[in-house]
């Protein structure tokens, strides 16, 4: 009956650890997945900017062709 209560506590043991490790993995994930979404969200900003400055850029260019003939 000891032999099986120390087989159990061991069985238990290992269970734990396991769970503490995938505990640990997923936190390391979950702020990996965080900073994947701030970097997609900073482009996500940047990109009205970016095609005002084009559209601006595009009709700068057209005045001066039509200008020029």
């Amino acid at each position: 009956m000891e032999d099986e209560e120390t087989s159990v506590a061991i069985k238990l043991a290992r269970v734990e650890i396991k769970i503490d490790q995938i505990i640990e993995v997923q936190r390391i994930r979950g702020e990996d997945h965080e900073s994947r979404i701030r970097a997609l969200e900073r482009w996500r900003y940047a990109l009205p900017t970016t095609a005002l400055i084009l559209a601006v850029a595009s009709s700068a260019i057209t005045v001066i062709s039509y200008v020029g003939k």
